[in-house]
């Protein structure tokens, strides 16, 4: 979910093989974003069929290691520039095969532990090559995913194990920040700072994380900590004031960074809340209202390089951002109120907005590729 430069760029004579199986695991990625959403629509209570496995208990590992781990160890696989790292999301792409055919759940959470395993392995010939506060922090996450899938493989409690994968989704979007924000030359204690308030999470999570008073305090307290020092450091505040897509982007970091702090304010603040409200709060504060709005935007930028293909950016792109932050606050108000109905159709809303931003992507590809036959024809002749 950064725009990195060592990405190959758009239209670049790389070999068409590597792209189709980097197109083949973006595919997979998106199978299990898709399993992901109609299991969590079953779970908030839509009446849809099940399958042959029990979808509603698998929201979490099809949206976060499936889904999410795919996407990030692919991005972190092309930028590397070697090939061994792509065994990370070839990996995860296995564990949601095991999952969608219904194979023991040993088989899946193993696999995924591998991958993460792999991820973490990337991460730190990354830190290896540029030693930095970013790529510690890169490897921190990346060894969170892995307690997190360890966790799962044991069978421990979803909360618990959701814990790890979010200090991993956090962990990994503050570096990839982190690192963008140098253009803007922070004081020199911003980025040891953000590795100290990341290291608050990490307390919170070894405390029982939501599930006990301590652990809520010191879990809404780091993610309030870094949702502060994003919003003071980051790049976006820069890039706002440009046009098209710089400003979209910034303006999808800054909101994103919004839910972030709500999430803490939520989980630190309100320590003794029934844990079930208070943990589908922050949960989807995090992953929905902060993640997928990091995902909207970066995903015009990331989608080229990996693909080798063009995504221009247009107005309506931020239809679906809209529609995301407006679906993710209806749902927590619905959540904290104890109200169904705003929970519901906050659900539905989250769904819609995904569908949109791939929508809208689709179309924008499609027209792009339409755009530049007439120009490939030119040039042959």
């Amino acid at each position: 979910m950064g725009d990195k430069p060592s990405l190959p760029p758009p239209g670049s004579n790389e070999v068409p093989r590597a792209r189709v199986g980097r197109l083949l695991l973006l595919l997979a990625g998106g199978v299990s974003l898709a399993a992901g959403v109609w299991a969590g629509l079953i779970r908030g209570g839509v009446p849809l069929p099940g399958g042959p496995i029990p979808f509603a208990a698998l929201h979490g590992p099809f949206m976060i290691p499936g889904f999410l781990g795919t996407l990030i160890g692919l991005e972190r696989a092309v930028g590397a520039g070697v090939r061994w790292p792509y065994a990370a999301p070839a990996a995860s792409t296995l564990g949601t095969v095991f999952l969608l055919a219904g194979a023991p759940a040993l088989w899946s959470s193993a696999t995924h532990l591998a991958a993460s395993i792999v991820l973490t392995a990337t991460m730190c010939r990354l830190l290896w090559q540029h030693r930095a506060w970013y790529t510690a922090l890169f490897v921190f996450a990346a060894c969170c995913l892995a307690i997190g899938n360890l966790l799962w493989l044991r069978a421990a409690p979803m909360p618990l194990v959701s814990s790890w994968w979010l200090a991993f989704l956090v962990g990994t979007i503050a570096g990839e920040r982190m690192e963008l924000s140098r253009v803007v030359a922070p004081p020199a204690w911003a980025q040891p700072t953000l590795v100290a308030s990341f290291s608050l999470l990490v307390l919170g999570t070894l405390a029982g994380s939501l599930a006990t008073p301590a652990g809520a305090f010191l879990f809404g307290l780091g993610l309030l900590a870094i949702a502060l020092g994003l919003i003071r450091f980051d790049v976006a505040w820069r890039t706002l004031k440009h046009t098209g897509l710089p400003r979209f982007v910034a303006l999808a970091l800054l909101s994103g960074f919004a839910w972030l702090a709500v999430a803490g304010i939520v989980a630190a603040l309100d320590p003794v809340a029934p844990i079930g409200a208070r943990y589908d709060a922050v949960l989807h504060a995090v992953f929905l209202g902060f993640v997928f709005a990091m995902i909207f935007a970066h995903a015009p930028m990331i989608l080229p390089a990996v693909l080798g293909k063009r995504l221009p950016f247009h107005l309506a792109f931020y239809i679906p951002l809209v529609v995301l932050h407006l679906s993710v606050g209806l749902r927590i108000g619905g959540d904290l109120l104890g109200s169904w109905f705003p929970r519901m159709w906050g659900m539905l809303g989250n769904v819609a907005a995904i569908v949109l931003f791939l929508i809208t992507a689709m179309v924008q590809a499609l027209r792009s590729a339409e755009a530049a036959q007439p120009h490939r024809a030119q040039l042959q002749r």
